[in-house]
């Protein structure tokens, strides 16, 4: 009797026809070593600024915050977006818009983990503040409860952020992610979170002095 409601239990947690991997998971992990990784070279080593080495990115973004706001279950999620601020393009006549390609990843507690890439616009508000928003091609994989209906999604998403003293943006991000009726079954997800975007070049050079 134990043995059967211990099945019925699996059963529920995860859809028939997907295996019971901690994929997601290990995805999730993976994402936050490799970001460990690439930014520790960065940080760790002091530089002048004649010395600063090229970057292959130089900004990154880091998100806290909800993940499936707006349906049940909410899961707390994160993630990060890395770019590289001397591929940006200016639009004509305006300084303070610039387009700019953007490699992310994100994760939640409820076993959801994504990857992405596009593009992301910034406008330059007075009093330091920046308004952003961005789209994106992602690769999905969300197991139990948190199924947006295959693998391939689109992300959106709005940033709000204020540039401090030393360099580092903090704000606010809304994002969704949706397949765009690319399978029959398309509800999306909404997160909420926190951001915090460190520029990586101005931060080794500030160490090095």
């Amino acid at each position: 009797m134990a043995a059967s409601t211990q099945h019925d239990a699996s059963q529920k947690a995860f859809p028939p026809g997907r295996a019971n991997p901690p994929a997601a998971g290990l995805w999730i992990r993976g994402g936050l070593a490799a970001l460990a990784v690439l930014i520790s070279p960065a940080l760790a080593t002091p530089v002048s600024a004649s010395e600063t080495p090229p970057l292959a990115f130089d900004t990154v973004t880091v998100q806290i915050g909800a993940f499936n706001v707006g349906r049940e279950p909410v899961h707390s999620g994160a993630g990060f977006e890395i770019r590289n601020s001397t591929w940006s393009q200016s639009l004509p006549h305006s300084d303070r818009l610039r387009v700019f390609p953007v490699v992310g990843f994100g994760g939640s507690a409820g076993q959801a983990a994504f990857g992405y890439t596009g593009v992301r616009a910034d406008l330059t508000l007075p009093y330091r503040w920046r308004m952003s928003g961005g789209f994106a091609v992602a690769l999905y994989s969300g197991y139990g409860n948190i199924d947006l209906g295959g693998p391939v999604e689109f992300r959106s998403s709005f940033v709000l952020a204020h540039r401090l003293a030393n360099g580092l943006e903090v704000g606010a991000t809304f994002f969704h992610l949706s397949n765009g009726r690319l399978y029959r079954n398309n509800p999306g997800t909404n997160e909420l979170a926190l951001v915090l975007e460190l520029p990586l070049g101005s931060l080794g050079r500030r160490a090095g002095h």
